[in-house]
């Protein structure tokens, strides 16, 4: 009589994957979130969600409306919305040269949108774009330029 088959032992359950690193802290996000506690902001679905425990509250508002006020304050400012409120039109300005100095182009109009559609999951990458954009700006026109000037004016306003 031949012997019954050994039943086969159950696959093992595949490991979760590891999460991805996050990106170094600057030391005024360290110091902002250890502040206000903050870490996570809306969920990415294109709409700036009800308060929840991953979009936190920051004097009665949620952070993203309150990242979304500071920008457009800043746009207020003047020539900030001509210079800043938009992408780089290189054709019109005939600036040949930009996306070789350029690599991540980075604007407060698409800052904005970034913002109104939820796409910051952290705060330290919506500093990090508004940093971006008056750094491209002070990079492209170099020292003394009445672009990088406002650039610089900008950046001091928005880390106070």
């Amino acid at each position: 009589e031949p012997e019954p088959e050994p039943e086969p032992e159950p696959e093992p359950e595949p490991e979760p994957e590891p999460e991805p690193p996050r990106k170094k802290q600057t030391p005024a996000a360290a110091q902002h979130k250890q502040r206000t506690g903050l870490a996570r902001m809306g969920h990415g679905n294109g709409v700036v969600p009800p308060p929840t425990p991953q979009f936190p509250m920051l004097d009665g508002l949620p952070v993203g409306i309150q990242c979304l006020r500071i920008v457009n304050l800043l746009l207020e400012l003047p020539n900030a919305a001509a210079v800043f409120g938009k992408p780089v039109d290189t054709v019109k300005y005939d600036l040949p040269t930009y996306f070789d100095v350029v690599k991540k182009p980075m604007d407060l109009g698409t800052v904005s949108k970034k913002l109104t559609q939820g796409k910051y999951q952290y705060i330290e990458d919506f500093e990090s774009d508004m940093h971006l954009t008056f750094n491209n700006a002070m990079l492209f026109n170099g020292k003394g330029h009445v672009v990088s000037e406002l650039a610089q004016n900008l950046k001091n306003t928005f880390d106070d």
